[in-house]
């Protein structure tokens, strides 16, 4: 689940013979639907832009039990500290007091994983495709050596499988030299069957190798746009609770996420490309192709019922085939 994120991808390795074999071709799969599977932020006629594999599991259950392991750690740190000269020591108060301090340090790996990995960060890791420049851009973060630019020919495209969940896979790139694999990076959301890994991989390879008149959506559904409501949605939408019914059902529950995903977002900042890169990515005045972002996850879902049942239909039938 976190492949990628808290556990880093592999590198400076050979290929494996699992990669070789879940290679995504170049040629045009006509049995495949290409869809941008909700990943997609940005389209028009110079490039396509998507979200990283981690952005849907920011603010997830896994880090509240980790924020909730250091308050109970803490906590008890604090207990003992206090109760060191007390009757609770029963004549031992050093050994509480080293207790104490080993119990908070402790409590400290949580937070120093939390800030490294969730607060104080970057609210998403976009990945740009231009199919002009025939360039992959991967952000990383605004320093310097902060984007990973990858010929749109050189990158070793394929499924890959998460590293602590094999049945997760995603849309991903290896860097080469030679047969060693020296960076990798994942586009889009994760999935836990291959179909949608397929019908992104042909509608990036679509976009890239044909343009764009032949995979344009009628419209983007996905925005990193780091507000509340956007935080409600994703958190909704990660475990499959669409209906409002089912969400206040959920709330509860899911309602602490919610917030625990908005005070992530509100303490990272916005990805910055830098100028060259904006350069080579300007878009064309009156780019028929161009595609407003909007302004909420799923936005264009509410007007657009039909894509909407689809999608529904769709979501139907995938779930048949786990």
């Amino acid at each position: 689940m976190y492949s990628g994120w808290i556990y880093k991808f592999k590198v400076n390795r050979p290929i494996t013979e699992d990669e070789q074999r879940e290679a995504l071709r170049h040629e045009r799969q006509n049995n495949v639907e290409a869809s941008d599977r909700g990943s997609l932020t940005k389209f028009n006629s110079t490039y396509v832009e998507f979200i990283d594999r981690c952005f849907s599991l920011r603010g997830s259950m896994g880090m509240l039990i980790v924020l909730a392991g250091f308050c109970f750690l803490f906590g008890a740190s604090i207990f003992l500290f206090v109760n060191a000269f007390t009757d609770f020591a029963q004549g031992h108060p050093l050994l509480i007091i080293s207790t104490a301090f080993f119990v908070f340090l402790l409590s400290l790996i949580p937070v120093f994983l939390a800030l490294r990995k969730e607060f104080f960060t970057y609210t998403h890791y976009p990945i740009r495709y231009n199919r002009k420049t025939r360039k992959v851009y991967v952000f990383r973060h605004n320093g310097p050596g902060g984007v990973l630019e990858v010929p749109w020919e050189e990158g070793y495209f394929h499924r890959g499988h998460g590293m602590s969940d094999k049945s997760l896979l995603d849309v991903r790139c290896h860097v080469m030299d030679g047969d060693t694999v020296k960076d990798t990076f994942a586009t889009g959301h994760s999935y836990g069957i291959e179909a949608p890994v397929n019908e992104l991989w042909e509608f990036i390879r679509r976009y890239m190798d044909e343009g764009p008149k032949g995979v344009k959506p009628p419209f983007v559904s996905m925005t990193a746009s780091p507000t509340w409501h956007n935080c409600w949605r994703m958190s909704f939408i990660r475990i499959g609770a669409a209906s409002t019914v089912a969400q206040l059902i959920l709330l509860p529950i899911e309602g602490p996420l919610v917030v625990l995903r908005w005070l992530v977002f509100k303490t990272c900042k916005q990805p910055v490309w830098p100028l060259e890169v904006e350069a080579e990515c300007r878009i064309a005045e009156n780019d028929p192709y161009h595609l407003p972002e909007p302004v909420y996850i799923g936005e264009g879902y509410e007007i657009n019922k039909q894509a909407l049942d689809a999608q529904v239909r769709k979501g139907q039938r995938e779930r048949h085939m786990k």
